[in-house]
C-alpha cells in the first residue's frame, strides 16, 4: 500500500495533558508542520468510523509521531487505540530500517513506570518550555516540505525500538 503522509506529525496524548498537545501543536504548525492534534482536525473527522480512522492515521498518514506519556496513558480508551497503531508502525519500521526507527519522540510528561516502557528510555522530559522542546527535536523533523509518498505493511511482533533523540539513543523501549 503506497499512501502519502498527509500530516508531518501527529500528537497522542490524555486529555489531561490537552492543553500541552496543543501548545506543542501551534507551536508546530507556526513552523510550517502539518499537524493531525484531534480537536483541530475535527472537521477531517467527521463522519468518520474514529475506530478505524486513528489507526490509520498513526499507521500510514503521518511521518512521525509525538507521543506524551503520562501514568493515565495506558488506561484510556483512545490512547490505547493509538498506542496499538503507533506500536505496530515502531515495530514494522524496525524490521525495515533495524534498530533505528524515526517513528516515535516520546515524551515524559509526569513521572510513573508501566509495563509497556522500559525505565531506561531515552526521552524528553517535558517542563513547559515549547521554544526548548522544539529545538531539542528540530534535528529529528524533516522539513515541512519533504512532504513524500512512502509505504508500510502491519504486523505484530513483540519489539523493541531505538530512535536518536538530540544525538543520544533512545534503546530499550519495549514493545508488546
Amino acid at each position: 500500500m503506497s499512501e502519502r503522509r498527509v500530516y508531518d506529525i501527529a500528537i497522542s496524548f490524555t486529555e489531561k495533558y490537552q492543553e500541552v498537545a496543543e501548545v506543542i501543536a501551534t507551536k508546530l504548525e507556526q513552523k510550517g508542520y502539518e499537524v493531525y492534534f484531534y480537536p483541530s482536525k475535527i472537521e477531517d473527522d467527521i463522519g468518520t468510523n474514529m475506530r478505524e480512522r486513528v489507526p490509520y492515521i498513526y499507521q500510514y498518514q503521518s511521518k512521525r509521531v509525538i507521543v506524551l506519556f503520562s501514568e493515565d496513558y495506558f488506561t484510556k480508551r483512545w490512547t490505547q487505540v493509538e498506542w496499538e497503531a503507533i506500536k505496530t508502525r515502531t515495530i514494522k519500521e524496525k524490521e525495515e530500517y533495524g534498530n533505528q526507527s524515526k517513528f516515535m519522540i516520546p515524551v515524559m510528561v509526569e513521572e510513573f513506570k508501566h509495563q509497556e516502557i522500559d525505565g531506561d528510555v531515552v526521552h524528553y522530559k517535558w517542563n513547559g518550555d515549547v521554544e526548548q522542546f522544539f529545538e531539542k527535536i528540530s534535528n529529528l523533523l524533516e522539513t515541512p516540505k519533504d512532504n513524500d509518498k512512502q509505504s508500510f505493511s502491519v504486523n505484530n511482533n513483540n519489539s523493541t525500538i531505538g530512535n536518536q533523540f538530540n544525538g543520544n539513543t533512545i534503546n530499550n523501549l519495549k514493545i508488546s
